[in-house]
């Protein structure tokens, strides 16, 4: 699937960062990246993958897990929990795997 990740700004005159709509026509914002955080968590909280751990400037990004873990071992059938984290924005979406 793919995630959009929000544009963020920063005020170079008070370092303040901003994201969010309505901002894009505020004079003198400088566009800076995300820190993006992509990764898989089994039903205990603990993360099985990481997908993607980097900063980028909003855009739209497309994701792909194989269903390996960090050891490029398949995972056994389960409950997994896909977390995003974008900046301030967070979303978790299921996914059930079947062997």
């Amino acid at each position: 699937f793919t995630i959009k990740v929000p544009k963020t700004f920063m005020d170079p005159t008070s370092s303040r960062v901003v994201s969010g709509p309505g901002i894009y026509g505020m004079p003198g914002l400088i566009e800076v990246k995300t820190p993006l955080d992509v990764g898989v968590f089994n039903v205990l909280g603990q993360r099985v993958a990481t997908i993607r751990n980097m900063s980028v400037f909003g855009r739209s990004l497309p994701l792909k897990w194989n269903g390996k873990d960090r050891r490029g071992r398949d995972v056994p059938s389960g409950v997994y929990f896909l977390r995003v984290k974008a900046g301030n924005d967070q979303t978790v979406k299921k996914i059930v795997i079947i062997r």
